[in-house]
C-alpha cells in the first residue's frame, strides 16, 4: 500500500483538495515518483559500546551507523560528519551519562562543534550545550536528554566536518553502552 493510499485511508480524504496534493507530493517525493523528486540528505548513529571518563574535550563516540543519505563520516576521526554548505541541517543528539566522578557536584556540558572544536553557529546564533550532572546524590547517573539545532554551515566552506563533544566539565563521567544517539536531517529550502 503507498503512502498516498495510507494518508487518504487514515484522513478521508480522497483525491481533492490542498491537503490531498500535499500528501501526494510527500509521497512522491518519499517514494522517488513524479517530476523532481529530491531527497534530503540524512544520517543516524548510535553508541554500541561504553566510553569511560568522558572529561572536557572528548568528543563522543557514535560507533555504528544507522540509515544515512548524503552524509558521510569524515574520514580522519570516524567520530564526525561532514555536511555540505548552503545546505540547512536540523542536528540532533541525545543520551545519558553514569558513574559521575563526582556524584554530587559533577557535570559535563556536551554540544555540536566543527572541526577546531568550535561550538557551532548558524547566523547569529551559537549552538547551546546540554548540562549533563548527577540525578541524585546516590546514582551517580543523569536524565537522559536530548537537544536539536537548527544549522547552516557557511556559504565560504565547500564542506564542514561537525561532531558532538564535550567542551567543558567538572570531573568525568562515563557513556553507557548503547546510551547516545545523533541525527543530522537536511531541511529542504526553496531556491
Amino acid at each position: 500500500m503507498s503512502l498516498t493510499n495510507l494518508l487518504q485511508a487514515a484522513t478521508g480524504i480522497v483525491g481533492r483538495g490542498a491537503f490531498f496534493q500535499w500528501c501526494l507530493n510527500v509521497s512522491n517525493s518519499l517514494s522517488g515518483s513524479g517530476s523532481g523528486a529530491v531527497y534530503p540528505q540524512y544520517a543516524y548513529a548510535k553508541s554500541s559500546a561504553a566510553q569511560a571518563g568522558v572529561t572536557a574535550d572528548t568528543t563522543l563516540e557514535l560507533e555504528t551507523d544507522g540509515l544515512t543519505n548524503g552524509i558521510s563520516r569524515d574520514p580522519g576521526t570516524g567520530d564526525s560528519w561532514v555536511l555540505t554548505a548552503g545546505k540547512v541541517y536540523a542536528l540532533s543528539f541525545g543520551g545519558f551519562f553514569d558513574t559521575f566522578s563526582d556524584a554530587t557536584g559533577g557535570q559535563l556540558s556536551i554540544t555540536w562543534v566543527d572541526d577546531n572544536n568550535v561550538a557551532l553557529v548558524s547566523g547569529s546564533a551559537q549552538c547551546p550545550a546540554m548540562i549533563f550532572s548527577p540525578g541524585t546524590n546516590t546514582t551517580a547517573r543523569c536524565t537522559a536528554s536530548s537537544l536539536t539545532f537548527v544549522y547552516q554551515p557557511p556559504a565560504v566552506d565547500i564542506q564542514r566536518v561537525v561532531k558532538i563533544r564535550c567542551t567543558a566539565a567538572t570531573g568525568t563521567a562515563n557513556k553507557p553502552n548503547s546510551s547516545w544517539w545523533a541525527s543530522i536531517i537536511e531541511i529542504p529550502v526553496a531556491a
